[in-house]
């Protein structure tokens, strides 16, 4: 009996032992699943949150601080990381406001806890990061996640599903864009981005010889208005119409107001020619034409065969004013009333992630003369076909290093010069690219020598 009884005692605190150690694990599980959805839904800048706030960003920047719209492009691209990882997590803040995130992250942990046992949760959470990721500059840090193929096709269904997106913009209303908006501004003022912010207009001046009549649309229907452009004693210049000034800007085309009844506001102007000036002005774009363009009309207002016109993208950053040609429905690009163009002739494209372009085209490609400048500050002048830098060229890096010479469908290839900020000069062929053959190399001081370059690496010299 008395074995009996402590064996019964035995198994009685075996038992014990696993009625309390059984809590532990379920709140370790429970634990660990909560943190990983809390991290998904929480805590992952996406494609969709980044680029909300890059629109919203651009928008403050291009309307509030009245940045022309490649300056804001450029702006938006060099923002710190921290201030857009604080923009972001405001974002996912915002669209949490009435719980839609949290339902998510209830539904998404009680499904990991049913698909998953405890050791792959246990896995799964070891690789987490403590504190949010942006996938556009921290996918490494998601690849982990990704290498488990399982749990990546968990993650494809509750939270990268079209399903989900459209939930989400069902939330992105006019008053939810206006409150995060706000928000947004808030935090970049926060970090001095504000009135009196310093930045470069960039004017593209091609001539000035300016003075005297255009034809500017500003106001539906577009139609084109005669406007004279005089000069003041100061060598400033105003834009007169009925007998009144409507914009003035100084002799560097800096400093831009537009004066609209009792209302002055900044504008930029934007390129400068003897038949063009581009002005942005707030909430628009006003296009001075003369010369060559007397018999042209504005393709919002007329279609015909060659037209100028305005294509407009704000919310990604990217608009091309310039001339339009007709072309049929089934090769058109663009289109004004019943009527299909593309972009051929003389034009502006200003891309979303600070690039601009200025030239010809043809069949909606840069094609011909153009200048593209770089989002990153790098700048190339020549000839282009077909959208590629194709011809003779000049091509300036964004460290002031410049080359000059012949392209091939946007790379260096034939003859050229490579130019060093400090001077030194590289002359021979390029090839796919890069240096080859036999090199003329001359130093800051003027001292020659010739190398032999094989695929752009260096072989011997003399």
């Amino acid at each position: 009996m008395k074995k009996i009884f402590l064996l019964f005692i035995a198994l009685l605190l075996i038992s014990g032992f696993k009625a309390e150690d059984q809590p532990q694990n379920i709140d370790k599980k429970e634990q660990q699943a909560a943190e990983i959805s809390n991290f998904v839904f929480l805590k992952i800048r996406d494609s969709f949150i980044l680029q909300g706030v890059a629109s919203n960003v651009r928008l403050y920047f291009n309307f509030n601080l009245n940045m022309p719209l490649d300056v804001a492009n450029q702006e938006v691209s060099s923002v710190r990381k921290e201030i857009v990882n604080e923009l972001g997590d405001e974002y996912l803040k915002k669209l949490n406001a009435n719980g839609f995130l949290n339902s998510k992250i209830l539904l998404f942990k009680e499904s990991l806890k049913k698909k998953f046992n405890e050791e792959e949760i246990n896995e799964i959470s070891i690789y987490i990061p403590s504190k949010s990721i942006s996938l556009n500059v921290d996918e490494g840090k998601f690849a982990f996640l990704r290498d488990n193929k399982k749990f990546t096709k968990f993650l494809d269904k509750y939270r990268f599903s079209e399903l989900y997106y459209e939930e989400v913009s069902k939330l992105i209303t006019p008053s939810f864009s206006i409150e995060l908006f706000d928000s947004l501004k808030s935090i970049l003022e926060k970090h001095g981005y504000k009135e009196g912010y310093k930045f470069n207009t960039n004017p593209l001046v091609l001539s000035w010889d300016i003075l005297g009549q255009w034809s500017v649309a500003y106001d539906e229907p577009y139609e084109w208005k005669n406007v004279d452009i005089r000069e003041y004693e100061t060598g400033a210049y105003m834009v007169v119409s009925n007998g009144s000034s409507f914009i003035q800007f100084d002799n560097k085309f800096n400093s831009c107001y537009y004066l609209f009844e009792d209302i002055k506001a900044s504008c930029n102007v934007e390129l400068v020619s003897d038949s063009m000036i581009d002005i942005e002005i707030p909430g628009g774009v006003l296009a001075f034409r003369r010369n060559k363009y007397n018999s042209w009309q504005m393709c919002m207002y007329k279609q015909e065969k060659n037209c100028i016109g305005v294509t407009n993208w704000r919310t990604k950053g990217e608009r091309y004013l310039g001339d339009y040609k007709k072309v049929s429905k089934s090769k058109g690009r663009v289109q004004f009333g019943k009527s299909f163009y593309l972009y051929e002739g003389f034009g502006t494209a200003h891309y979303w992630a600070g690039g601009k372009y200025v030239g010809n085209w043809k069949t909606h490609r840069h094609h011909g003369k153009g200048m593209f400048f770089y989002g990153d500050g790098a700048k190339y002048e020549g000839e282009f076909d077909s959208g590629y830098r194709h011809g003779k060229g000049t091509y300036t890096f964004k460290n002031g290093n410049y080359f000059e010479g012949q392209f091939v469908n946007g790379e260096r290839q034939g003859l050229g010069k490579l130019t060093t900020k400090s001077g030194k000069t590289y002359e021979g062929m390029w090839k796919n690219d890069k240096r080859t053959g036999s090199i003329k190399i001359t130093d800051e001081q003027g001292n020659i020598s010739e190398c032999i370059y094989v695929k752009g690496n260096q072989r011997k010299c003399s």
